[in-house]
């Protein structure tokens, strides 16, 4: 399953992930024109879905397999054993779908993930990461602070 951000976004958490249910398996819209994304969700079938599955093992197989393979990264392809990830009732249904019976939804296993920004552009080539940013913030109010309290023993000594 190829999993990918736009802009240089790293792929930072798994939010939905299962087996399509029916034709509806994306619910919201695309991203506003000003680039705030909304709301989206998934609709999969609750008992081949992250988060719902009878056996939490299952789960954690999936959430180690996005950690090796997606996390930290732009682009990713997360490799998936449908045998390690899903019960004998979703491999089942899995089955069925591909032999043709899509009665209950496409042949699909759908995945919705968070992007973040690690870094920021400041002006033309400079790019500093968040963290660093912050550390700039922090530096200039702790200068600003050391201004005033300067300035304010300045005026006591003119009393």
């Amino acid at each position: 399953m190829k999993i990918k951000c736009s802009n240089g976004l790293k792929i930072s958490e798994l939010y939905s992930f299962g087996l399509a249910f029916g034709n509806e398996t994306f619910m919201g819209t695309e991203n506003s024109p000003r680039g705030t994304p909304s709301n989206k969700t998934l609709k999969t079938v609750d008992r081949c879905s992250f988060g719902t599955m009878e056996d939490v093992r299952l789960e954690q197989q999936i959430e180690k397999q996005f950690a090796a393979d997606c996390l930290g990264k732009g682009v990713c392809s997360m490799f998936l054993d449908f045998t390690a990830i899903f019960d004998e009732r979703c491999q089942r249904e899995m089955r069925d779908r591909l032999a043709g019976n899509t009665l209950y939804g496409p042949p699909q296993v759908l995945a919705l993930t968070q992007c973040v920004q690690e870094e920021l552009r400041v002006t033309g080539k400079w790019i500093i990461t968040k963290d660093r940013a912050a550390k700039i913030v922090v530096w200039i109010d702790l200068s600003i602070i050391l201004v005033f309290v300067l300035a304010i023993f300045r005026l006591k000594f003119y009393e």
